[in-house]
């Protein structure tokens, strides 16, 4: 998502009410403020918000159930915020990024503990590792490596969930996740 773009567009806009009723209370936005013309409606309902029209997410209606004009003009994150009208979409370079990173941690630390003269433990010793039904012996970093040998493996949340390294706990025998 482009957060830059959307606060082009909205950077110098004017929000005027235009009824404040006793179950709908509207609001017209104007991208340019000396206009009559409404570049996007706000309508804050007694079942949630709508917004509509040229400003609002990808140019047409979207709804957040449940939400209200209290909220919505309450201190929000920004992520929550887009989160209740904006369209999820995965993208796989961010959960490669993700797990690159988790991998450079996992290396740091390891780093660290040998430096330290530690002996191995926990999640830096060898076990062995089912990553989306190929077997491997090695650490959690090496298993997340295996997750990221493959770009399918990332593709979607699905595949991803498929392909999540899994170990075999000695004690109980269930396949755990870390």
């Amino acid at each position: 998502m482009n957060v830059d773009f959307y606060y082009d567009q909205i950077k110098d806009a004017k929000l005027e009410v235009l009824d404040l009723g006793n179950h709908v209370n509207s609001f017209a936005l104007r991208k340019y403020p000396d206009s009559k013309e409404v570049n996007s409606l706000i309508l804050f309902t007694p079942v949630g918000i709508v917004i509509t029209g040229e400003l609002s997410p990808h140019g047409r209606a979207v709804v957040a159930p449940g939400y209200g004009l209290e909220w919505f003009s309450s201190e929000l994150d920004p992520d929550a915020l887009a989160l209740s009208f904006l369209d999820l979409e995965w993208v796989w370079s961010k959960a490669f990024a993700y797990f690159k990173s988790l991998v450079d941690q996992f290396e740091e630390e390891r780093q660290t503990l040998e430096d330290e003269d530690c002996p191995p433990s926990g999640r830096f010793l060898p076990r062995k590792w089912r990553v989306k039904g190929r077997e491997i012996v090695g650490t959690e970093g090496d298993a997340l490596k295996a997750l990221l040998t493959v770009k399918e493996f990332l593709k979607t949340p699905e595949t991803l969930f498929d392909a999540l390294p899994v170990y075999e706990d000695s004690q109980t025998g269930l396949w755990v996740c870390p």
